[in-house]
């Protein structure tokens, strides 16, 4: 398959008191591919659900899981093809027939309660790097024009079906006679899966900002997260956080590690 890839992409901003709104746009390209394997993760979920209710001896081979995950990625294309709400009767009978397994009424039950209604953190493999010019189109400060360059790289790995980790980088620079800057973002992120219905997520955030006019700042944000899924479309979240800023500047409130804690309660509309 072919890796290389265009890409393009818009930013709008608003700030309070600012003479002009953000805007940036940028094309370029890109090699490499990620691919969401969430399909799989869900398959395996399913087959675990049914053996530990006694419903199916064995295991079912890799092939038969990678149909498996290629006809529940297809969900979307089924409820297109036979409606809304009579999609699920064919969906759920050619996951059975690529099971290899004769599944009885509770089966089929069960596997759709586990596709449809418990909510499974997105897994991702693969990796990818871009490049791409642009232009600050118009900035706080009523300036436009700007050229600006970015290079930027993914990668993602489920270490096992319960474990994943990936990695998020990107390097922009605006240039702009004298006063140019420079940002630099990573992401890093492990989530493990506690439970079918408690996911573990910890994150490592880095950003650095390069200014001609002014210090450089460096923050990094440690992040751990509880999130319970009260349903497929409702989580419960509880973060713990610590932020610290490096500005080479003394006394200014920002000298320590920040900490923090949040709870939220989500609902997913898509």
């Amino acid at each position: 398959a072919n890796d290389l890839f265009w890409y393009g992409k818009g930013e709008v901003g608003l700030q309070k008191d600012m003479e002009d709104p953000y805007s940036k746009i940028t094309l370029g390209i890109g090699y490499g591919r990620v691919v969401n394997v969430t399909p799989m993760a869900k398959s395996v979920r399913m087959v675990e659900a049914l053996k530990e209710r006694d419903l199916i001896d064995g295991d079912p081979s890799l092939e038969q899981f990678n149909n498996v995950a290629d006809i529940i990625s297809r969900e979307s294309e089924y409820r297109s093809k036979f409606g809304g709400e009579d999609y699920h009767q064919m969906w759920m009978e050619d996951i059975e027939k690529e099971l290899g397994f004769d599944l009885n009424t509770r089966s089929v039950i069960k596997s759709y309660d586990v596709l449809t209604r418990e909510r499974i953190s997105t897994r991702k493999r693969g990796w990818l790097v871009r490049a791409g010019v642009g232009a600050v189109l118009t900035d706080y400060d009523g300036d436009n024009g700007k050229p600006a360059l970015e290079i930027a790289g993914e990668y993602h790995v489920p270490i096992n079906y319960k474990t994943q980790f990936s990695d998020e980088a990107i390097a922009t620079a605006i240039l702009d006679d004298g006063d140019d800057s420079y940002n630099f973002y990573n992401m890093m992120s492990l989530t493990y899966e506690l439970s079918d219905l408690i996911d573990w997520e910890n994150a490592w955030q880095l950003n650095y900002l390069n200014q001609d006019d002014a210090n450089d700042i460096l923050t990094n944000t440690l992040s751990s997260t509880f999130r319970y899924y009260i349903s497929n479309v409702i989580s419960l979240s509880i973060t713990g956080q610590l932020v610290n800023v490096e500005d080479d500047i003394d006394d200014n409130g920002n000298d320590d590690w920040d900490k923090s804690l949040f709870i939220g309660l989500t609902y997913r509309l898509k």
